[in-house]
């Protein structure tokens, strides 16, 4: 029997390389919903690398490099290092072809934490469509991203959910619940995140900061005793 990440990746790749050979490069072909939301939510999965100079991104579940684009209007005077990894083939061979100056790779983070570390990792609108899965299947497969990612990034990573705290609810939606992943981000990830809850979308963004980065940030040695990592 193959790994449950391994399954619910061979569908998720099913499901977006369908929607790219109906609609092609589209932004109907990551069902997403409109380019102003999907430009919401990479700004505000973006706002706190914003104050760097310098940085390398790395963009899971990137789709047909639309956070690519995003970063190149937004932040055209910072030097930022993108790449990006992807399930879906079609995407991949779209994004070489596309922007042959950045590095896209297929590969599947639930097998492991990547070979590389990056400084920030992005998982823009990656778990939002169940693609077949039960709602308890794909938990555990956004349980094994995250807990790999984390592992994968120097400084922090940041995604995105579907709020729970809706009007109305989709069979095919996953919908994370805040509870159970501020649970699970604190006892198996870091305690030091943020959680944006406020835009006009259902949806939340969590940021989970790497203790050794944010100790760096807060250098005074007051602050000495509230992190475990040594200075």
């Amino acid at each position: 029997m193959a790994p449950l990440g391994r399954t619910i990746a061979e569908r998720q790749a099913h499901y977006y390389g369908d929607l790219f050979e109906k609609h092609g490069a589209s932004v109907d072909a990551v069902a997403s919903g409109k380019q102003v939301y999907k430009d919401l939510r990479y700004e505000r999965l973006a706002m706190v690398f914003a104050r760097d100079e310098a940085c390398s991104v790395h963009d899971v579940g990137f789709g047909l490099g639309h956070f690519y684009e995003f970063l190149k209007i937004r932040y055209p005077e910072k030097t930022i290092s993108y790449s990006g990894s992807e399930v879906t083939l079609q995407f991949v061979e779209y994004t070489r072809k596309t922007y042959p100056e950045a590095a896209f790779y297929l590969r599947d983070l639930t097998e492991g934490p990547f070979p590389e570390r990056y400084d920030y990792l992005i998982f823009a609108g990656m778990f939002y469509h169940l693609a077949g899965s039960s709602a308890a299947e794909f938990g555990e497969f956004t349980r094994q991203m995250l807990r790999n990612g984390f592992a994968s990034a120097n400084r922090w990573i940041a995604f995105n959910f579907v709020t729970g705290y809706v009007d109305y609810r989709y069979d095919d939606l996953f919908y994370g619940d805040l509870p159970e992943i501020i649970e699970f981000v604190s006892r198996n990830l870091s305690r030091f995140f943020t959680i944006d809850h406020a835009t006009p979308l259902y949806e939340y963004t969590v940021c989970v900061y790497r203790e050794e980065y944010l100790a760096s940030l807060y250098s005074d040695d007051a602050f000495s005793k509230y992190f475990k990592c040594g200075r």
